[in-house]
């Protein structure tokens, strides 16, 4: 029972290196690309959130969630990424939010309708 049957185990192949830079920019650059495809063929940079692009090389991504976050989240992208944004007509991505001071500063809070201030 214990004996081997003659088969051997496949070697598993040596993982391959990661490109400089992956992870979260190759992500950013897979979304740009498919925004870029998406502007070119529509004519316009209106994208719903439940639109799906399909690139070339039979990849999809998920434009409009993709556009979205980078939108929530435009005070966390670099300068390059904010400028090609910029380049394809979203002018938020030019534009700073300032919510990371907002919140940082404490509870945000708002003067009610009758002037006291809000817990």
């Amino acid at each position: 029972m214990g004996q081997p049957l003659g088969v051997t185990p496949a070697e598993r192949p040596a993982p391959a290196p990661a490109a400089k830079n992956s992870g979260k920019t190759s992500a950013f650059q897979h979304g740009l690309a498919a925004l870029t495809q998406y502007i070119q063929r529509e004519g316009r940079t209106i994208v719903v959130r439940a639109h799906i692009e399909e690139l070339p090389d039979g990849s999809t991504i998920k434009l409009g969630v993709f556009l979205s976050n980078q939108k929530a989240r435009r005070d966390r992208l670099d300068a390059t990424q904010r400028a090609a944004l910029a380049e394809l007509g979203y002018t938020w991505a030019a534009e700073q939010t300032g919510r990371s001071q907002t919140f940082a500063d404490g509870p945000h809070r708002r003067p009610l309708p009758d002037g006291r201030q809000s817990v």
